[in-house]
């Protein structure tokens, strides 16, 4: 498997912003899980955090896996 090992950084004119890979897909999933925790119980929640969290993405960890057929499909 090969994957990006180049580290993060700071870019933009002030050094305003981190660049890194993968930093949307776990900050969403962070922010996602927060929310989640901090919620009521007033009524069922889901969470779900595919691998390969792209729409239409037909891994069987994506977005579009059997496992999901019920979210995608309405």
């Amino acid at each position: 498997m090969l994957y990006d090992t180049q580290a993060a950084a700071m870019v933009g004119l002030q050094q305003q912003f981190i660049a890194s890979a993968r930093l949307d897909n776990l900050l969403s999933c962070f922010l996602a899980i927060k929310a989640l925790l901090a919620s009521d119980d007033s009524h069922a929640s889901v969470l779900v955090c595919n691998d390969h969290e792209e729409v239409g993405s037909v891994s069987s960890a994506g977005a579009r896996a059997p496992f999901c057929k019920r979210c995608w499909s309405a």
